[in-house]
């Protein structure tokens, strides 16, 4: 049902889903981040992150999304996937099993590190605004 659905298409619906699996809870509807993401706002920096675009006859280009606005995305994405755990390896059933848990502990050790060279990057990055500034 799900695969032949329109649901696998809708970009935000996906993030809806992925933000509920994360929490491991159906979030608040005050939450900040369920509204970022069912109003559409990830969505729509994910778009406007990767595609240039016509609007008001200006085109628009990916580098108005910021350093500071990508950065606060990365970190929100590496403490969504670490709330999801093993989900992504534990099946259909999505219970945990030995494998699925070793999986994704390599996994997200690898996010982990990604994550450790985006914020070292950044420091470096707001040393040297610093020492110009």
């Amino acid at each position: 049902m799900y695969i032949k659905s329109s649901r696998m298409t809708n970009h935000k619906y996906k993030q809806r889903q992925a933000l509920f699996d994360a929490n491991g809870v159906f979030p608040d509807k005050t939450d900040t981040s369920w509204q970022f993401v069912n109003s559409g706002g990830l969505e729509q920096t994910r778009q406007q992150a990767l595609y240039v675009e016509m609007s008001q006859n200006r085109v628009r280009t990916p580098a108005r999304i910021t350093r500071e606005q990508t950065f606060a995305l990365i970190t929100r994405c590496h403490a969504a996937l670490h709330g999801s755990g093993d989900l992504a390896f534990s099946g259909f059933t999505a219970d945990a099993t030995i494998k699925s848990e070793r999986l994704a502990t390599r996994e997200l050790s690898e996010v982990d590190s990604a994550l450790q060279a985006c914020v070292m990057h950044n420091n470096r990055l707001q040393q040297t605004e610093h020492a110009d500034g």
